[in-house]
């Protein structure tokens, strides 16, 4: 298979199977799914529109917050002497877990798009794309540090968790604040990618 598929897509491939054949993965690949159908259900709560709208993007923050958990699960998934011994570099490993999160992200969005009929036009569009950028975004963070902390993963998910923690605690205090914290934490993981050739086992 390795030999009649992209590198990247054996990859991607290899990561579908171990998810869905080891209890741990598969349990955290459930995870990001349970918040996102719990976000569109949000959307069916009586009361006021303000608070089912504040809890559809809630649930949906914490659906993309377990997508990049899962991220990091997938980028330590695999033995660090024998992924060092195979032909790929840094982006094609980038690459392949990258997929799941699009994917993640894209399967969320349409969902969004089909159960918050009660929107605006024009609220749905800027629904849409704050929960499809945030998304993108908190799995983008979780990937690189999955990649860069590589065979770490424990210490890559205690530094997403404190990553996101401190975005929540930003946005708490000064208002949107938390979004530039998320971003400049995706910038500067994104520039450690290059040293993935370098990373030796700890």
């Amino acid at each position: 298979p390795w030999r009649r598929a992209p590198a990247w897509g054996a990859i991607a491939a290899k990561d579908l199977l171990l998810t869905l054949r080891i209890g741990a993965m598969r349990r955290s690949a459930a995870l990001p799914v349970a918040f996102g159908v719990a976000s569109l259900l949000a959307w069916q709560l009586p009361g006021e529109p303000a608070l089912r709208h504040f809890t559809a993007f809630a649930l949906a923050l914490l659906a993309a917050a377990a997508l990049a958990e899962w991220m990091v699960v997938l980028a330590g998934s695999d033995p660090f002497a024998a992924l060092r011994v195979l032909p790929v570099g840094v982006m094609t490993v980038w690459g392949a877990r990258a997929v799941w999160g699009l994917v993640g992200a894209l399967g969320l969005v349409a969902a969004q798009a089909v159960a918050a009929r009660e929107l605006s036009p024009h609220a749905l569009q800027l629904f849409l794309g704050w929960s499809g950028a945030a998304t993108v975004a908190i799995a983008a963070l979780g990937l690189n540090y999955g990649v860069t902390l590589f065979p770490r993963a424990d210490v890559a998910r205690r530094m997403l968790g404190l990553t996101l923690g401190l975005a929540i605690a930003a946005s708490i205090m000064i208002p949107l604040s938390g979004w530039i914290v998320l971003l400049t934490a995706v910038l500067h993981s994104a520039r450690r990618l290059p040293r993935w050739a370098r990373l030796e086992e700890a």
